[in-house]
């Protein structure tokens, strides 16, 4: 799940990793180009090695010759790139051959583009009671194996809301009177 706030994307994921042998294991998590904030195996902290250079690694310790699965609750951020009318942010996230997004983000009605996308949907509408339903753009995508993840978005312009229309005119008249005619000619010029 990736929540977009107002300078940074913060994700929380939950990995499944398959530990075949028994001993030490090193995963590679990646991430070198985010934070990682949280890291809990079974609500223990989990051991992450290296940092922005190689990117991340989970060290697990296996007991036992029988394979077995865990579950690493994953949290990290990045902050947004900012072009006019064009945010964006990229991911060296985990590995998978296909992973789930949930792409949150708070406005509605908001263009979003995830790369590389198998497929997108938007989340339906919430019921009419629910205010959640009018604050946020929310998109359930399956994202292929790829080096990065790229979601971009279109923010909504919000100018002067709030605030009542000022409008102006500038208005030019000319008048030709001639014989048994009269000829008006007006250009009027509106600022809003």
């Amino acid at each position: 799940v990736a929540t977009v706030e107002k300078d940074v994307v913060r994700v929380k994921a939950r990995l499944t990793i398959d530990v075949l042998v028994e001993g030490w294991t090193e995963v590679p998590l990646r991430l070198a180009d985010a934070a990682i904030t949280s890291a809990t195996i079974d609500g223990k902290p989990a051991r992450i090695l290296g940092g922005p250079a190689e990117g991340y690694r989970l060290l697990l310790e296996h007991k036992g010759k029988e394979p077995s699965q865990v579950e690493l609750q994953l949290e990290y951020a990045r902050a947004i790139g900012k072009s006019p009318g064009r945010n964006s942010v990229s991911f060296q996230s985990p590995q998978a051959p296909v992973s789930r997004w949930e792409v949150r983000i708070p406005e509605p009605g908001v263009k979003v583009d995830i790369h590389p996308l198998i497929a997108a949907t938007e989340a339906p509408a919430k019921a009419a009671d629910d205010e959640s339903a009018t604050t946020e753009t929310v998109v359930l995508a399956f994202v292929g194996a790829a080096p990065v993840v790229r979601i971009d978005w279109t923010p909504k312009a919000e100018g002067a809301k709030g605030l009542e229309a000022l409008a102006s005119v500038e208005a030019l008249q000319q008048a030709w009177i001639t014989e048994g005619t009269t000829r008006n000619r007006v250009l009027m010029t509106y600022s809003i």
